[in-house]
């Protein structure tokens, strides 16, 4: 037959899901589904809903979706797969009470937490989230990328014009993103790698916009 043809695999994904955010790894991918779980009254006596977020890992040969873990008591701002020593783990950013990282094992069990510095909990100017294989994360906020080491702590920052839209990872562990420009009345995207050593932001190539 055709050799040339490609398959097309088709995923059912549970209910709820939340399509926008997913994380993919070599042997599959993770996604969430939110829920509203019952009430709970606060101090005043109001009642407060409580948000859960179920995540979810389903392997790319089809089979049904794997419970991994339950995340509460935050805002889910962004979540990240990373592989550590030949082991996929979950990386979730989370806001709240405080802003913190937890790092879930390849089992969705053991849950490492790291609070990190109270300016991510600033909702608004928080753009991307990525957890890199030497145990530390970047997090990109408007105009700028902070590099965290694995305690999270600030180790470096990176200063670019606009908004992390998706970081990117090559196999050399070379960091790229795709960042939208702040020009007025326009979304200008480019592709940029940001180039930790000589601390500087550099444009690969500017993109079509949608």
């Amino acid at each position: 037959g055709n050799s040339d043809r490609t398959s097309t695999l088709q995923f059912q994904l549970s209910e709820d899901a939340n399509p926008y955010m997913m994380e993919c790894t070599k042997e599959g991918f993770y996604y969430f589904a939110m829920r509203v779980s019952e009430a709970e009254e606060s101090a005043d006596g109001e009642e407060e809903p409580q948000i859960e977020y179920q995540f979810f890992y389903q392997t790319y040969d089809g089979k049904d979706a794997i419970p991994f873990c339950v995340v509460e008591n935050g805002i889910v701002r962004d979540f990240s797969g990373v592989t550590k020593d030949e082991e996929n783990q979950l990386v979730i950013l989370l806001n709240g009470d405080e802003a913190c990282i937890l790092e879930f094992d390849q089992s969705g069990d053991n849950c490492r937490k790291v609070v990190i510095d109270e300016r991510f909990n600033n909702i608004e100017d928080f753009n991307k989230f990525l957890a890199c294989p030497d145990g530390g994360f970047v997090i990109a906020m408007k105009n700028q990328v902070f590099f965290l080491d694995a305690d999270g702590q600030i180790t470096k920052t990176l200063k670019i014009e606009g908004e992390v839209r998706k970081f990117i990872v090559t196999g050399e562990n070379e960091l790229f993103a795709v960042i939208e420009k702040n020009e007025a009345g326009s979304n200008a995207l480019c592709l940029a790698k940001l180039n930790i050593q000589k601390q500087r932001v550099e444009v690969i190539r500017d993109l079509e916009s949608d």
